[in-house]
């Protein structure tokens, strides 16, 4: 299990395998290796096709197959405000390389859609999203034998890592 804080002025820790350790030398957030702050996640467009584009634009030139990761990413793995995850899930299940796998549970019985996609790895991404919050449950790559993860919470909170 990890967990990570972050703070809207970039400072961030993690806790991985019972230990914390601060995030020094990048920022917590990035798409497709470009580093991204607090604020510019904060100000992405609220329109799904707006946002498609945007993204779209921040990926490195010849980087097509990234867009569906990086538009998942802004479910999950980014502080995104509530309107920019509806537009990017809405932009996500627009887009051609994506498929709908119908309604599914997490690995905790939790409902919601499933969709998948390939990485440019070739390795196939499935996600569970609870539609009405645009938050992710889990995220599977590769079948059985490849990596899993189950999103408990995320959200916001007053209160950092308890520090040594």
């Amino acid at each position: 299990m990890s967990r990570l804080w972050v703070t809207r002025q970039g400072r961030a820790w993690i806790a991985e395998e019972g230990e914390i350790k601060r995030v020094t030398g990048r920022s917590p957030f990035s798409m497709a290796g470009r580093d991204l702050t607090y604020q510019q996640i904060q100000a992405l467009p609220s329109d799904a096709a707006a946002l498609r584009e945007r993204v779209a634009a921040m990926l490195p030139a010849g980087s097509e197959g990234l867009l569906a990761d990086a538009l998942s990413g802004l479910l999950w793995t980014k502080p995104s405000p509530p309107r920019v995850r509806a537009a990017a899930y809405r932009a996500l299940a627009d887009l051609p390389e994506v498929r709908y796998l119908g309604a599914r549970q997490d690995e905790r019985g939790r409902a919601g859609e499933a969709f998948s996609f390939a990485l440019p790895s070739c390795v196939e991404r499935t996600l569970i999203i609870d539609p009405a919050t645009s938050q992710v449950l889990s995220c599977s790559d590769g079948g059985h034998d490849g990596r899993h993860e189950i999103v408990l919470t995320a959200g916001w909170t007053d209160r950092g890592p308890d520090l040594p």
